[in-house]
């Protein structure tokens, strides 16, 4: 887990990556996106580059999967976001084989009844930021209402970036752009 699995990088992908990983994507190899070989090669280096910045093995199966390829999902900005796991009081939690029950007062409880304590939960959705981000979730707010429901109606915000009724659903994109399920 020292980062040694992830070979030479590729001709201009170590001075790239340095740079972050959106970098890296668009300014390294462009064979990466029509070469599968190339493609690989560089999954390598950017598994073994991620792996040796988490150091636990539990989070490097949440975070670097096995055979998984940099770039057909959301590629993160910046290269030195996965630091953030580190502290003892984190803990990132898969949900792939252990999904969410329900959320409560105190946190979240898992399908095999765990309850995990918390004061922050940050939700990794993936990259829909239009159509169905947000109604794709359960959202409710206190009483039981679905956000899903407030869509087609005149959405109130807070600087654009919360919806009326949901203090603590802060969004990355004004919930009442066209481009979002919330829109008229």
């Amino acid at each position: 887990m020292d980062g040694s699995d992830a070979g030479a990088p590729p001709r201009g992908a170590g001075k790239n990556y340095e740079k972050g990983l959106l970098k890296l994507w668009l300014a390294s190899l462009a064979e990466m996106f029509f070469e599968e070989a190339v493609s690989e090669e560089i999954s390598k280096f950017v598994r073994g580059k991620r792996r040796a910045q988490l150091k636990d093995p539990r989070l490097c199966v949440l975070h670097v999967p096995p055979g998984y390829g940099f770039g057909p999902r959301r590629v993160p900005l910046e290269a030195g976001h996965l630091e953030v796991y580190h502290p003892p009081n984190v803990e990132a939690v898969g949900i792939a084989c252990n999904a969410i029950e329900c959320m409560t007062p105190d946190g979240i409880r898992t399908a095999d009844d765990t309850l995990h304590e918390l004061n922050i939960i940050t939700l990794a959705t993936g990259f829909d930021s239009g159509a169905r981000a947000l109604t794709r979730i359960d959202i409710r707010r206190r009483g039981g209402r679905p956000l899903r429901q407030a869509r087609g109606r005149d959405i109130r915000t807070t600087m654009g970036l919360q919806v009326h009724g949901y203090p603590n659903l802060f969004t990355t994109v004004a919930p009442s752009t066209h481009r979002l399920p919330c829109a008229t």
